[in-house]
């Protein structure tokens, strides 16, 4: 009996091994490094690059208007789960009927021994693969997620030369290191995205009137022309870079709509933290804004994303302290303003007659403001929109106005990108504040204002008999809704 068993163990361990293959899906570049199965070459190759946790969302709010805003957020595609242990598990999505992919094999040595293609939902109409049982081989399967004849392997007489070149449509890989066993076995074909990938959805937030009726021509970049990958190392390759980006392409949106989502963009580029969408001129609720843009955005290969820029008015709290000025006589003061990721105000509610504010060192007009005629050695610079002045009509002299935090004379609004606007009261005791426009060659500067540190502001005045001026400010901060 003993002998009969040695006999039988070692037929077992040699002869005819029948693989048949069994596709299991396609995931994005996503597990853990704990969860990889050793052998499982591809993914250890990308084990410095996974993220061991699940990614938070990239958020950017972008002024649109006056009163809204676009918020853009950036979030890896919902297929990843939590397990009772609180581990990321993928989800698998299955490759489209008839999509074709190929599996090659590489014996123990490297040398190349068969390749067989196979089409999604019908592996059990093609032949198994008869290999040497015992031995050890190495799987390499890939597909360009199509249905027409896949792109040609190059150099693939050995594994330490073969690779696929020049692919500019989507290349899912998968390779495994395999020790067979007689008779028949199974391979569990798992493919993955080695190539980035963005659906865009432009919105109204539901309490937003009115549609979108344009948008420009966006793209994305920093990307390359095509890429491919190296067998031996599971290395992913680039070419060239596209300066201009790659296109980002939405459906008519007829007479307006209050949704629209693009195609799926595919984006062919390394791991970068300075991706920029470029959307261009966008037109919603008969706004027009152009050169809208989302910088720095964090992108890396093999995952999907959802990109939803939802125009609203987002929700925010008040951030105030320090930021309190009171200064006469020429003399300037220095003062700390509060971090704010939503723009920051300062309300003035009194003035003789001049002033200007230096914030993180930049100016926020190139010329001191001026609210008073009849100063030579600095003229009336600011007005209101509709052409109205101080002391003319029935608007007092700024220096005559006194107005409260309820009702300040002046206000100053610095935008969250740091765009500067006027506004003004009529009332000899402020409030009821309208838009002010600078005259006589006068400019705004765009200044930054730190969203997570402190802020030095310098205000200052130039002397013309009584001088003075009086006021606070106070930022807001973006906060989740309730």
């Amino acid at each position: 009996m003993s002998s009969c068993a040695k006999q039988e163990k070692e037929q077992a361990a040699t002869g005819e091994a029948r693989i048949s293959v069994r596709l299991l899906g396609a995931e994005d570049q996503e597990e853990d490094d704990d969860e990889a199965e050793v052998a499982d070459v591809a993914s250890e190759a990308r084990a410095a690059t996974s993220s061991k946790s699940l990614q938070s969302n990239q958020t950017q709010i972008v002024p649109f208007g006056d009163d809204m805003s676009i918020v853009a957020t950036l979030s890896k595609e919902s297929d990843r789960l939590s397990n009772t242990d609180n581990r990321a598990v993928t989800k698998l999505s299955p490759l489209v009927q008839d999509v074709r992919y190929r599996v090659m094999v590489y014996d123990a040595s490297g040398s190349f021994v068969e390749e067989k293609d196979y089409q999604a939902g019908k592996e059990s109409s093609a032949s198994s693969f008869s290999l040497n049982a015992g031995q050890t081989y190495t799987f390499v399967a890939y597909s360009v997620n199509g249905t027409t004849a896949l792109p040609n392997t190059t150099d693939k007489a050995n594994l330490s030369t073969a690779k696929l070149t020049s692919i500019n449509s989507q290349l899912l890989y998968f390779r495994k290191d395999v020790k067979l066993n007689h008779g028949d076995n199974n391979l569990d074909i798992t493919l993955k995205h080695q190539y980035s990938q963005i659906t865009t959805r432009i919105e109204l937030d539901p309490t937003t009137a009115g549609n979108i009726t344009a948008i420009g021509t966006p793209t994305i970049r920093p990307v390359r022309q095509n890429g491919g990958i190296e067998f031996f190392e599971n290395k992913i390759t680039y070419g060239t870079t596209l300066n201009n980006g790659t296109a980002v392409s939405f459906p008519s949106l007829g007479s307006g709509v209050r949704s629209v989502t693009s195609n799926p963009t595919l984006l062919i580029s390394p791991s970068t933290t300075s991706a920029r969408f470029n959307v261009g001129s966008l037109t919603a609720n008969n706004i027009t804004k152009a050169n809208v843009a989302l910088t720095n955005l964090n992108i890396k290969p093999g995952t999907r994303y959802n990109l939803v820029m939802k125009l609203q008015s987002p929700c925010t709290e008040v951030v105030s302290g320090g930021a309190t000025f009171n200064l006469r006589d020429g003399n300037s003061q220095t003062f700390t303003a509060p971090a704010a990721d939503y723009g920051f105000t300062f309300d003035i509610h009194r003035l003789d007659n001049s002033f200007n504010l230096r914030i993180n060192g930049t100016l926020i007009t190139t010329r001191e403001l001026q609210f008073q005629s009849g100063i030579s050695s600095l003229p009336r610079n600011v007005r209101f929109a509709d052409g109205a002045l101080w002391g003319e009509g029935n608007v007092p002299q700024i220096y005559n106005m006194s107005g409260s935090a309820n009702s300040p004379i002046l206000r100053v609004i610095i935008s969250a990108t740091g765009d500067i606007s006027l506004l003004g009261s009529k009332s000899a005791n402020g409030g009821n504040l309208q838009p002010l426009t600078l005259t006589n060659s006068n400019t705004f500067n765009n200044i930054t204002w730190n969203r997570n540190s402190n802020n030095t502001v310098v205000a200052t005045q130039s002397v013309e008999g009584a001088t003075n001026m009086s006021g606070a400010g106070y930022g807001r901060k973006i906060v989740d809704c309730p």
